[in-house]
């Protein structure tokens, strides 16, 4: 009897996995910027990348560090893909920025 709850238990459990988790996790890649002044400093990391790199077409993730700013510009190559699946990491640039959105650093890969 207790076999027979287990299986039929497992069964259920297995039934319901097609309909859990279903995301693809890189959907909502990159994040949204959370304010006017992440929003800032990504614009100023698009200019940084057109002026040196001529990519028009970038992704961009923006972390905080202290009173700096590291924004992460992934060219987007694929733009049909999604999330993470557009880029390349090849295509990427690591940009410093103070708080007033200058940039202190540039870097060919992150």
């Amino acid at each position: 009897m207790g076999a027979t709850r287990l299986i039929a238990a497992l069964a259920a459990l297995l039934a319901g996995l097609p309909f859990q988790g279903c995301s693809d996790s890189d959907s909502d890649w990159p994040p949204a910027p959370r304010n006017e002044e992440e929003q800032t400093v990504i614009d100023a990391a698009r200019r940084a990348v057109t002026q040196f790199d001529g990519w028009t077409d970038v992704a961009f993730v923006v972390q905080r560090r202290g009173d700096q700013w590291r924004v992460q510009a992934w060219r987007i190559v694929n733009p049909t893909a999604r999330g993470k699946k557009r880029c390349v990491p090849w295509a990427s640039r690591a940009i410093d920025l103070d708080r007033n959105g200058t940039v202190i650093a540039y870097q060919n890969h992150l």
